[in-house]
């Protein structure tokens, strides 16, 4: 945190100063260019004035010696009429020549006209001679000549025509009354002046220069600042960064090389058991499946769980509001005095009650040490049950997390319970949890039975709910099959009360389910031959339940032949279409169809066209004919929902790390890593692929049990250092690491750990960005690529 805020500190510091030289430079070039066009415009009005003084000085010359004398050469002057009785000196190199005014004035705005843009004029309000009459900027001078008569001079700039006008005023002399007198003048009066107009076209290119020149160094100036101010940042968080790895490097190196050394120390020891728990789990899992019973499962499991060498005893009860009731001990000694114990009342007659009351309480498992004295009084000899620590594993309700039972495990080890043992003891106890919840829920359902519920809209959203409570994913799916019934029904014409019996039977099409133990049922993947057998029944089994409720029998046919086939193929199996009723038939195509447009966590969904494809080329083999003719007409317009089938909860997240965990390492097994890049979208953005190299060799030196230790502990380390990322255990010894965010491994680092340095173990790592389109099938390109070029 201090290193932050010195860090944040310069930032600014530097991010200011940078900012104020930018913008000083800025300033300084503004100004520049500002004065620069000043002075340039001063250049144009000195050099108008200088032309204005030179007209005066000609006129000065005139009044006083009555003519202007101009000395040309002889060679090649043409004779003239205004020249030819002012001659007053001629020989045959050179002429003194006297110049009438009146033809200088005509010379001057000859030339004038003929430039065009050179402009000298004498110019008056109330002129003798007409070419001197005034035009607008000539009178709008002279005008304010009058209002302004201490004012010389009167100028302006037209850029748009490229002109500068200027203008110089003249003053009534003595001289000038002798032509002039009859028209008012007197001595000290402005009677006209002299204009000037100059071409700006030189001046315009200058400043377009000069603007385009300011705009490039501004440009530059903007850009090397913010080179600059990037360069600097770099600089200061690389200096930074390096300076909290060195503060921080010496504490991690030994906080590590401590965890190692323990962790190693523990998984030897360990490592046997935890084989022989992972067996017992296996065997408890499958037992799930052909329990269905209450007690049974609860017995069976505490039957399982105590055939570990470690485990000396193996507690399951039962919670009903305040009531403890002891389902089964594994052993003959009894631990507790009485079956039904009142917690509140009890907690406090030992230290076992009080961690039980503890985990239901807080809902999460409770690990204690057993007291020395713990078990006096309840063996039969010394050495009966040794027990040194036990945990408490509360049984909760799958939606609304409430604790109606616990399983007490006790262990012998004097190192207790590991986290690898620990998470297999929580996944154990959620699914020993989800298979009593789904036996509550079918006791609930043969309940709702025999109470014969009269309203008929109440069972429906009754049954509704239990199936919504059991899967969300097959509540949705309910619905939308109900919803594409109801369209191909009133596609092929079928009565208003046949639409309502279809609709309601399709909302319960799947209510057998409810006897489907949940192992199986919410399994994520691909099923046994034996699960697929038990789920196969569930069309049957929600028949007979509802066959059995009056207000149902009209509807139970109709769900009972929901799986068969036009050929008579599916189940239960058919000698003709005619068996089955047409009702059927249509939740049939609507159940297929909602299947093929939704997406399942093996697999990711179809287009709306690709479905109804499906059903055309399927029409007259496992659909009606005459069904798939309407349902490609009404169902092509249907919008389809956002499904998925992957966890979003924490407890749907425990149930899948079940599914699909290593069972050596504790990590995500490749069939989770195929699952999650084939979805339709995944929401990694980076992906690094870990090769070990020399592992195999290691496994020759010190023996496969040795190998699987160093594999455990590498994917420990990996856990520990990117405890953010989805970590996979890949074809052995290889790892993939996917993350939300860019997360590149830096081998370097994870080498230097002593895990490496003692093993010999080697590791490349590849890093790859990714999009959400990244698939399975890419991923396997990517591994084949690096094997070709190793």
């Amino acid at each position: 945190m201090k290193t932050f805020s010195q860090k944040t500190v310069v930032l600014v510091s530097v991010f200011a100063v940078v900012v104020l030289v930018a913008f000083f430079m800025l300033f300084q070039l503004y100004l520049s260019q500002k004065n620069e066009k000043e002075l340039s415009k001063q250049q144009i009005i000195q050099e108008a004035k200088a032309h204005f003084q030179s007209m005066v000085n000609t006129r000065t010359w005139n009044a006083q010696f009555g003519g202007v004398y101009v000395l040309k050469s002889n060679s090649g002057i043409e004779p003239n009429p205004y020249l030819k009785d002012n001659i007053l000196f001629s020989d045959k190199n050179e002429t003194l020549i006297k110049i009438n005014p009146a033809w200088m004035t005509r010379q001057i705005s000859t030339i004038s006209n003929r430039q065009k843009e050179y402009v000298y004029k004498i110019t008056s309000l109330k002129p003798l001679n007409p070419n001197n009459f005034a035009d607008s900027f000539e009178k709008e001078a002279l005008m304010y000549f009058e209002k302004e008569p201490q004012k010389k001079f009167y100028y302006q700039f037209d850029e748009k025509l490229d002109r500068f006008d200027f203008m110089g005023s003249l003053l009534v002399q003595k001289s000038c009354l002798k032509c002039h007198s009859h028209q008012g003048y007197k001595i000290g009066d402005i009677r006209g002046g002299i204009r000037v107009s100059l071409p700006l076209k030189l001046h315009n290119k200058q400043m377009i220069l000069l603007d385009e020149k300011t705009k490039n160094s501004a440009f530059f100036i903007v850009l090397g600042t913010v080179v600059f101010l990037g360069m600097m940042v770099w600089l200061i968080n690389l200096f930074y960064k390096r300076q909290y790895e060195i503060e921080n490097a010496n504490e991690i190196l030994e906080k590590k090389v401590t965890e190692r050394t323990s962790a190693l120390e523990k998984v030897v020891s360990h490592e046997l058991s935890l084989k022989s728990l992972l067996k017992i789990i296996t065997e408890v899992n499958e037992m799930l499946i052909t329990s269905y019973s209450t007690k049974a499962i609860l017995e069976n499991s505490a039957r399982k769980l105590a055939s570990s060498n470690t485990y000396t005893l193996v507690l399951t009860g039962l919670i009903n509001q305040n009531i403890l009731e002891i389902v089964s001990q594994s052993t003959s000694n009894s631990l507790v005095s009485e079956n039904i114990i009142l917690l509140n009342e009890d907690k406090k007659q030992n230290f076992f009650l009080e961690a039980i009351n503890k985990s239901i309480e807080l809902k999460h498992p409770i690990i204690e040490k057993v007291p020395s004295d713990f078990f006096k009084g309840y063996t039969k000899r010394k050495d009966d049950l040794n027990c040194k620590w036990f945990v408490v594993l509360p049984l909760l309700h799958g939606i609304e997390n409430k604790s109606y039972g616990m399983i007490t495990v006790f262990s012998s080890l004097e190192s207790g319970f590991e986290l690898e043992e620990m998470k297999i003891l929580e996944n154990m106890s959620h699914d020993i949890s989800i298979a009593l919840y789904s036996h509550k829920q079918r006791n609930a359902i043969l309940e709702m039975e025999k109470e014969k519920i009269a309203n008929y809209e109440e069972t429906i959203l009754a049954f509704v709910n239990i199936i919504e409570q059991r899967d969300t994913y097959t509540a949705g799916h309910t619905i939308r099959v109900a919803e594409y019934c109801k369209l191909i029904a009133k596609g092929m014409r079928l009565s208003e009360i046949e639409v309502h019996r279809l609709e309601k039977a399709a909302i319960l099409h799947d209510i057998g389910k409810v006897a489907t133990p949940d192992t199986i049922l919410l399994k994520p993947g691909k099923l046994s031959n034996l699960e697929y057998e038990l789920i196969k029944q569930h069309s049957e089994v929600g028949a007979d339940m509802l066959e059995k409720i009056s207000i149902y029998k009209d509807l139970a046919k109709i769900i009972r032949y929901h799986h068969s086939r036009y050929d008579g193929k599916g189940y239960p199996k058919t000698s003709s279409p005619d068996e089955i009723p047409m009702l059927s038939h249509i939740m049939i195509v609507s159940d297929a169809f909602d299947a093929m447009t939704t997406n399942r966590i093996y697999r990711t969904r179809k287009s709306i066209n690709e479905a109804l494809e499906e059903l055309k080329n399927l029409s007259g083999t496992q659909f009606h004919p005459d069904v798939v003719d309407v349902a490609v007409k009404v169902l092509k317009g249907v919008k389809l929902s956002d499904t998925t089938q992957m966890p979003e909860s924490e407890l749907e997240q425990r149930r899948m790390s079940y599914f699909f965990q290593d069972n050596l390492t504790g990590l995500y097994n490749e069939d989770y890593l195929q699952i999650v890049l084939n979805r339709e979208k995944n929401s990694f953005k980076s992906l690094n692929i870990i090769d070990l190299h020399k592992f195999t060799r290691y496994n020759q030196e010190h023996g496969w049990e040795a190998g699987n230790v160093l594999l455990k502990n590498i994917a420990s380390l990996l856990e520990e250092l990117y405890p953010q990322s989805m970590l996979i255990r890949y074809h052995g010894d290889d790892f993939v690491m996917l993350d939300a965010e860019q997360n590149k491994i830096v081998s370097s680092e994870i080498l230097e750990n002593k895990l490496f340095r003692d093993s010999k173990v080697t590791m490349d790592v590849n890093y790859y960005d990714i999009d959400e389109y990244f698939t399975f099938e890419l991923f396997q390109n990517l591994k084949k690529n690096l094997k070709s070029e190793e």
